[in-house]
């Protein structure tokens, strides 16, 4: 009996390990989403898919509120079955001017969505505008 139950326990302990997100030395920088706004011809091709280390999403921001964004991820996406309004911070929105409501952005981050609401993302590598 106590062999399966430490069985269980490390079985439980491996999949709670899959939000810790990718250790920093291996997070890699994508052109399409670093350091400007991105085309919404971008957009379009990264809703809700995945690269090797992180989950990309597209969303629209539905409440500014000073230091957070509060974004819903958009039709068809996964996201939107884990919660329909995500936090952002506001300060972390890359683009070539301040984000507004109605605004659509892109989110690369490492696939975990806390169980909070709005619910929170576990670590972004960045979020940007589309233009």
């Amino acid at each position: 009996m106590n062999t399966r139950l430490c069985t269980a326990l490390c079985a439980i302990s491996l999949l709670c390990a899959g939000c810790a997100g990718a250790p920093a030395s291996s997070q890699t920088s994508d052109a399409s989403t670093s350091n400007a706004a991105v085309s919404i011809n971008d957009a379009a091709s990264s809703k809700g898919s995945q690269t090797d280390e992180w989950s990309v999403m597209e969303a629209e921001i539905v409440e500014l509120d000073g230091n957070y964004c509060i974004i819903e991820p958009v039709e068809g996406s996964w996201e939107l079955s884990s919660s329909d309004k995500i936090s952002i911070p506001a300060d972390e929105i890359e683009g070539s001017r301040d984000p507004q409501i109605g605004d659509k952005v892109i989110v690369k981050y490492d696939g975990c969505i806390l169980e909070s609401y709005p619910a929170q993302l576990g670590n972004t590598q960045s979020i940007s505008l589309v233009e």
